[in-house]
């Protein structure tokens, strides 16, 4: 009984770790947020100086990689540390 629990118990935490995080994980991890954006916007570079549109198309289509963008703006947005852009016409 007692391995059966710590086997259910060891294979949820793995699959935890290996799940794929959404905007809410980011928003409750916002360090871990902007972390995965510069790791995003890294990856991107790469492949537009190796000229891999395969790689960029991925990166840029990462449900991870957007999820953590918009769970910063989003952040950034309520916590007023976003880039406030004036209108000069005013």
């Amino acid at each position: 009984m007692k391995k059966s629990l710590i086997v259910l118990v060891l294979s949820t935490l793995a699959l935890t770790a290996c799940s794929e995080k959404d905007k809410e994980y980011y928003l409750s991890n916002i360090d871990v947020a902007k972390e995965k954006v510069q790791q995003c916007k890294a990856a991107l570079n790469t492949a537009l100086m190796l000229k891999n549109e395969a790689k960029f198309t991925e990166v840029a289509e990462s449900k991870e990689c957007k999820a953590a963008e918009l769970a910063l703006r989003e952040y950034e947005r309520k916590n007023g540390s976003g880039i406030i852009i004036k209108n000069p016409f005013e």
